[in-house]
């Protein structure tokens, strides 16, 4: 687990932190604001992520990020704390292809976490993924596994009889 850093969130969590090799998605809760609450929101997570992974050297576990839109500001990562020479950009032309992008991802033990901007994300990818990042659990010994992120950049409106979730977590910021 990777601590969160505030001590009422990290004794929600399972294990007293963000579990890692695991799926969580992170999604808005207001429509009225633009998408940078959840991209903040992931980036500061990665942080905390980062310190489970604090090497610095050539063999640093990297951040495979799979966007539709390509618009990443290495700048805003440095104000993060994260170091943008560790992130690897992906460029994909639809969902099925960020899907497609961050299982294979999770097969990477070079990969601390891999982060994917999609609009929705039904039961059956979230299984495939949430089942991908616990496989990566198991790589190596010294493996703390690679761990997943399902960004929804778009704000969806809660409804009534929600589909369940296969994350381990679920964020609305």
């Amino acid at each position: 687990v990777a601590q969160v850093g505030l001590a009422a969130l990290d004794a929600a969590l399972p294990g007293g932190g963000l579990p890692l090799g695991a799926l969580h998605e992170i999604e808005g809760e207001r429509a009225e604001w633009d998408d940078g609450v959840t991209l903040g929101f992931c980036l500061a997570l990665l942080a905390r992520l980062q310190r489970a992974f604090p090497d610095a050297g050539p063999g640093s576990k990297q951040i495979l990020w799979v966007s539709r839109q390509g618009d990443l500001y290495p700048p805003a990562l440095a104000g993060q704390g994260l170091d943008p020479g560790r992130f690897l950009l992906v460029r994909a032309k639809s969902d099925a292809e960020v899907l497609w992008a961050l299982e294979e991802g999770l097969r990477c033990p070079r990969l601390a976490a891999v982060v994917g901007e999609v609009e929705g994300l039904d039961r059956l990818a979230g299984r495939r993924l949430q089942l991908a990042a616990e496989a990566s659990l198991g790589v190596a010994p010294e493996t703390m596994g690679v761990t997943a992120f399902a960004l929804h950049r778009r704000f969806r409106p809660l409804r009534q009889g929600r589909a369940a979730s296969a994350a381990l977590s679920r964020w609305r910021v």
